[in-house]
């Protein structure tokens, strides 16, 4: 194993050297860890469980508290998300169906899927800003049935690229 020694660069004067910063609303760490991040929004998630607590007991409906739980803890959850913590995030969705706040119980794997799809499915439309990531349209001389999305698939030769959001959903709904 490979490891990097210690090579903070020199202080600059009138510049303070901090070892974590918030940028777009993401917890950077110089070792580029993810930890802040999550115990961020793991904290800030709790806290906001508590607002559900009180908005049930104002009688606000299961129906109401499912659309604020998604609005104020699930978009927070899934903004620059780490995938590394599924358990965590599973534990705390769990809570929320316990106390009542959401209709069923929510896990991070199927809304992340959700969410990769819609994305796709925005990205297939001319208009969106990563139209030009996509492979051509397949064509063929035949009149076949149109199935999955139409695109050229292409030979992937590496790992890390078939990983890529683009290649792992073309290849997932290719058929």
């Amino acid at each position: 194993m490979f490891i990097i020694p210690n090579c903070t660069p020199p202080p600059i004067f009138g510049i303070e050297q901090v070892s974590s910063a918030k940028l777009l609303g993401v917890y950077i760490q110089e070792n580029f860890s993810c930890d802040i991040h999550f115990k961020h929004i793991i904290t800030v998630s709790s806290q906001r469980l508590h607002i559900l607590k009180a908005l049930k007991r104002q009688g606000l409906s299961l129906e109401l508290l499912h659309c604020v739980f998604h609005a104020i803890i699930v978009n927070k959850i899934m903004f620059a998300i780490s995938a590394s913590r599924v358990l965590q995030i599973n534990s705390l969705f769990k809570r929320a169906f316990k106390y009542g706040y959401v209709k069923s119980v929510i896990k991070l794997e199927e809304l992340l899927l959700d969410y990769d799809d819609k994305l796709f499915t925005k990205a297939t439309q001319g208009n969106h800003a990563m139209h030009h990531l996509l492979p051509s349209p397949k064509s063929t001389c035949y009149n076949l049935q149109t199935l999955g999305h139409g695109l050229s698939i292409n030979q992937i030769k590496s790992e890390l690229h078939k990983n890529t959001f683009i290649n792992r959903l073309i290849f997932d709904d290719c058929y």
